[in-house]
């Protein structure tokens, strides 16, 4: 599995890019951009530079651009998601595993207190209720 490094946390990179947003300063969004170096950044700088690119065009008017701007957003995205989808079907199949695992602690469980049951003789609901409380707790919280 190979992890996408970024540089630094989305929430910080948003609060930078959105800062040049502001004041309209779009190398220094492209360099916050390049720093990131994530599939959010890859996506921010694509719509970044179309943004430049129809800033300049005198032939487009304001709701062309916006569409030009957004319709490159969608590719830059369309382009990411494989990247980040490809290792999900490993967090689906540890998931579960996980929620498996606690059902079968749960079967062991009623298997030992049926078992402790039978070997002291006489039924015991209330020895019989605690065993049970116990492994499902614990599956509970596994799940």
């Amino acid at each position: 599995m190979q992890k996408q490094k970024e540089k630094e946390d989305q929430t910080s990179f948003y609060v930078r890019s959105n800062r040049c947003w502001q004041v309209t300063n779009i190398d220094d969004a492209i360099a916050a951009c390049d720093k990131q170096q994530g599939s959010l950044a890859n996506v921010v700088r694509a719509g970044v530079e179309k943004l430049q690119v129809v800033q300049n065009d005198g032939s487009l008017n304001g709701e062309d651009k916006i569409e030009a701007v957004k319709k490159e957003l969608e590719e830059a995205t369309s382009l990411e998601l494989p990247m980040l989808s490809k290792n999900l079907s490993i967090i689906t199949t540890c998931a579960t595993i996980a929620t498996l695992w606690g059902l079968i602690g749960t079967v062991l469980g009623m298997i030992r207190s049926f078992a402790a049951m039978s070997a002291a003789g006489s039924p015991d609901t209330a020895a019989l209720a605690t065993g049970i409380l116990k492994h499902l707790s614990i599956q509970l919280s596994v799940s």
